[in-house]
């Protein structure tokens, strides 16, 4: 992996130190994928692979057979991005069977501006902020990004997770959705 940078940048996406999550580190995939897990290096090279590195994948790359082993570990948001390039909100396109089992069904809801009880800034506000965070910062590099926390939240203090954000785009540049793959660890 390249450096890891803790200044996420000024959408109004909170700081690591606002974040208070232990060992929260971002970074921009680097050429060299050494530092990829298996299934992060699978999901690079296989966009990489349908894109030829001359455009941002889309929707249409994604075949679910070619990666029916990654799936239920997969979350595709669509971006509401304003004109400054800030991130008004998230709308979940798809939320994979193993994500829907740890944090509860989310496929068609907003992240960003849910206020219910139920939303994810109120049940899992670390899992909020990281996404939050990690989707400035993928809109700030244009590339993809992985994230790490020793912790899922204070209530699952033994489950570490390493994310990985891929962006997508419709147009081949302007980015309106971000594929993300996660790994949960006990």
């Amino acid at each position: 992996m390249s450096a890891k940078v803790n200044l996420l940048n000024k959408s109004g996406a909170p700081s690591r130190g606002d974040l208070n999550l232990n060992s929260f580190e971002m970074s921009v995939v680097a050429d060299d994928h050494s530092g990829l897990t298996d299934g992060q290096r699978f999901l690079v090279d296989f966009f990489e692979g349908k894109t030829g590195g001359k455009r941002f994948a889309c929707r249409d790359d994604l075949d679910p057979a070619e990666i029916i082993k990654y799936l239920p570990y997969i979350t595709i948001f669509e971006l509401d991005i304003n004109d400054e390039g800030m991130v008004n909100d998230l709308k979940v396109r798809l939320f994979g069977t193993a994500m829907s089992d740890f944090y509860g069904e989310w496929t068609g809801r907003v992240v960003k501006n849910d206020i219910g009880a139920d939303s994810l800034k109120q049940t899992f506000p670390d899992s909020f902020n990281r996404i939050l965070a990690m989707t400035s910062f993928l809109l700030e590099k244009r590339m993809p990004i992985i994230l790490e926390s020793e912790q899922v939240s204070d209530d699952r203090p033994y489950w570490q997770v390493k994310n990985l954000a891929i962006p997508f785009s419709q147009s081949g540049s302007d980015i309106d959705m971000m594929f993300m793959y996660v790994e949960l660890t006990n």
